[in-house]
């Protein structure tokens, strides 16, 4: 994601907003069916209520399924799985997640 400056890391968490997150009454993360009911009302003031209000506001999403479908990227996940399996790391790397596959041969490859 670094390499294309797409930013999908969690930016604002740390181990004191994790605390406060928990410390808060669930009725307020979530009221009558809105999620983010605490951040919606406290932004109220401040913004357009189609925007504070709006139900199909969405997360950045890594595009992994087009990545996933060019060659090259075929081609990365086949030499890692036969990285993998001639490590010994894996026997059989058919249950590991494509994804984790090229990080693992990566990883593998540094020792």
């Amino acid at each position: 994601s670094m390499a294309h400056s797409v930013e999908v890391r969690l930016p604002f968490l740390s181990p004191a907003l994790v605390e406060l997150a928990f410390s808060i009454p669930g009725e307020l993360k979530i009221c009558e069916g809105w999620t983010k009911y605490i951040e919606r009302k406290a932004m109220e003031p401040y913004l357009p209520t189609a925007i504070v209000w709006n139900k199909t506001k969405t997360g950045f999403e890594a595009p992994q399924e087009k990545w996933f479908s060019e060659n090259r990227v075929k081609d990365m996940v086949k030499e890692s799985k036969k990285e993998l399996e001639r490590t010994g790391i894996f026997v059989d790397t058919a249950s590991i997640t494509d994804w984790r596959c090229i990080m693992l041969a990566g990883f593998a490859n540094t020792f």
